[in-house]
């Protein structure tokens, strides 16, 4: 008895826990990002918790909300929004910042991928630790381009 329980204390702290449990961020969660990913073709909205922040990628540019601190003329309909542009070179793809524009608001953009029956199937949760210190927003969009999510194959310098 004393064995199995050992045995069992034992598989789960060397196999299950850290090649399991910890990936997908099932335990020790302070190091994981939740990402709630809407997909449509080669564009995709993502909410990204536990920050709660949104995030639309339309094919060509990475559209962060509540990040500027602008205004627009129609707050009701439009958020202002940091401009993030997925540049490839060498085969190396980097984000470079662009000035921050005006856009449609997270409700408008939403419409568009969770209120169409088709879509609603495209709805994909995606786990991603930290291998040491904070996530920025920058290592969740390398993360959705090294798992095929955003395709570098429409992106021109």
């Amino acid at each position: 008895m004393i064995l199995a329980i050992w045995l069992a204390y034992y598989l789960v702290t060397k196999y299950i826990q850290p090649k399991v449990l910890e990936p997908n961020c099932l335990t020790n969660t302070n190091g994981c990002l939740n990402v709630n990913l809407w997909k449509d073709k080669n564009s995709f909205l993502a909410q990204i918790l536990p920050m709660n922040q949104f995030a639309w990628f339309d094919g060509s540019l990475i559209y962060i909300y509540n990040q500027s601190p602008g205004t627009c003329e129609n707050p009701d309909q439009y958020s202002p929004v940091v401009v993030i542009k997925p540049t490839l070179s060498q085969g190396v793809l980097t984000f470079q910042r662009k000035p921050d524009e005006c856009i449609p608001n997270v409700a408008t953009v939403s419409k568009s991928y969770v209120n169409i029956p088709a879509l609603k199937d495209n709805n994909i949760s995606l786990y991603y630790r930290s291998k040491g210190g904070v996530l920025s927003m920058i290592d969740v969009f390398q993360q959705l381009a090294n798992d095929g999510y955003i395709s570098t194959s429409g992106i021109i310098n």
